[in-house]
């Protein structure tokens, strides 16, 4: 192309985490979308702020940010991930 145009593509992925489940904080190299569903006494870490999952509340994930999900309910927890991938 040689203009300097990037072209990317986001990746859904539908994601649950079990009751008790905590993930280990991660990075990725681009930025991710997560849409939580569902999950009562659910949250994420992303750069070290905590966010509470409410139904339908979105939050970003910069690339190259510590973060992770966990789930301190009864319940499954839902969200839908959607990955920023870049083509190259």
């Amino acid at each position: 192309m040689g203009d300097g145009s990037a072209y990317t593509t986001f990746l859904p992925v539908w994601k649950w985490l079990k009751p008790g489940e905590n993930q280990i904080s991660h990075r990725h190299s681009t930025v991710g979308l997560q849409i939580y569903i569902a999950g009562d006494d659910c949250y994420s870490t992303i750069d070290g702020a905590r966010i509470d999952w409410a139904s339908h509340r979105v939050a970003i994930a910069p690339g190259g940010i510590m973060h992770s999900h966990h789930n301190q309910g009864s319940d499954l927890g839902v969200y839908l991930v959607f990955q920023d991938l870049p083509l190259h």
